[in-house]
């Protein structure tokens, strides 16, 4: 075996066994190629490198994989069966994630890159190797299920004319022709058929009461998708928001009470099923629990003044003392520290965050008295408040008596 030859078989070995010792990823998507495009051109000009793109002035064209022997016969068209360049260029649909090594058989010369990058330059005239030998090699790194551009040529001179692309990787020991569905004249569009995964946490807490205008979860996704509130007993008690991007905002419909808990189960943890449709229709669920947690409710006076808003009072004169506290509560009234006839435990009526109760308070003492006023809550676990105390002025009376 001529020395060239036992080179070209070692390198192969070598290149080889190294990329077996690299553990792949084999791609999950099903190729759909259609063959690069190819094109030929009548040539008597000297093979030079890097060779030049044509696509015009041509003798023949057509599209497929790289797997040709003519013999002394022609590509086809009006090319004849000596002196003639062939040119392919599209894409190439990368098996698996890791090294590939390609192999050319091609009688006389050859020149491929991928990506842009040189792969194989083989110059020289020769008849074209067969089986699992190689006129030229090239190892490239590529992605599983990425496409990338490809370029080849080859030239004839004379005599026989074939042309060939191999390759072989981890899962494929031996060198086989590059198949027509992993070459295509444009990008692979590859089907998507992974689900979104849920990159944020599946349990949430939240204080009672929380508004319903405010984020109770903040849900992400590993992809642009659609999220959507799919079951769970509780699926009922919230919203989402927002669920066009990568991104869902989980809302309760009505604020939770701690002491009135509405999930199903009663214990203030709400259960809901979410699913992340991305735009292949690929869906990913995942479980979410949100825990309502406890908070120490106050009571709160917001207003506490005479009718009108007086500083002065006349002696055994009615006049009307108003308390608005901001929940439901019992108000006792008080002057100088002394509950006032008729407004110990007034019931403050209203709803939501006001609640009015009122005296009507008749001056027992002339001169500088105070009032004050304090709030009992009607609901459990809610703190009394006291109102800030008055000072008022009360005189003499005006009218008869």
């Amino acid at each position: 075996m001529p020395m060239r030859e036992l080179r070209v078989v070692a390198l192969t070995l070598v290149v080889f066994l190294i990329a077996s010792l690299i553990p792949l990823q084999l791609a999950n998507a099903v190729p759909t190629g259609t063959g690069l495009s190819l094109y030929y051109k009548s040539d008597s000009n000297a093979w030079t490198t890097p060779p030049a793109a044509f696509t015009t002035s041509t003798c023949h064209t057509s599209t497929g994989n790289i797997n040709f022997n003519w013999g002394s016969g022609a590509p086809g068209g009006s090319c004849g069966g000596d002196y003639f360049t062939g040119y392919g260029v599209g894409y190439i649909l990368a098996p698996v994630t890791g090294n590939v090594n390609f192999c050319e058989q091609t009688d006389d010369q050859f020149y491929m890159r991928i990506d842009s990058s040189f792969i194989i330059n083989d110059t020289s005239a020769k008849a074209a190797a067969t089986g699992q030998s190689c006129n030229g090699t090239g190892t490239m790194s590529m992605v599983a299920g990425n496409s990338y551009p490809i370029e080849l040529w080859m030239h004839e001179q004379g005599g026989g004319a074939e042309w060939r692309l191999l390759w072989s990787y981890a899962g494929q020991s031996s060198y086989v022709i590059v198949p027509i569905d992993n070459l295509n004249p444009t990008t692979f569009v590859v089907a998507d058929t992974t689900p979104p995964t849920f990159t944020s946490s599946n349990s949430f807490s939240v204080a009672e009461n929380i508004a319903t205008s405010a984020t109770a979860a903040t849900i992400r996704v590993s992809e642009s998708a659609t999220v959507s509130i799919s079951s769970g007993v509780d699926a009922a008690r919230f919203n989402i928001s927002r669920s066009d991007t990568d991104t869902a905002i989980i809302k309760f419909n009505s604020s939770p009470d701690y002491e009135a808990p509405s999930d199903s189960g009663g214990n203030n943890v709400y259960d809901l099923t979410l699913t992340a449709t991305d735009t292949s229709g690929n869906a990913g669920t995942q479980a979410v629990t949100i825990t309502v947690t406890n908070v120490v409710d106050t009571s709160a006076f917001s207003l506490f003044q005479l009718a009108g808003g007086a500083t002065v009072a006349a002696y055994r004169t009615a006049i009307a003392i108003t308390a608005t506290v901001n929940v439901a509560s019992k108000v006792t009234f008080r002057m100088n520290g002394k509950v006032l006839p008729g407004c110990k435990n007034k019931l403050a009526t209203g709803s939501g965050s006001s609640f009015t109760a009122t005296c009507a308070w008749r001056a027992s003492a002339r001169g500088a008295v105070n009032l004050t006023a304090a709030a009992t809550p009607t609901g459990a676990g809610i703190s009394s408040a006291t109102a800030p105390q008055l000072n008022i002025r009360v005189g003499n009376r005006t009218g008869a008596r």
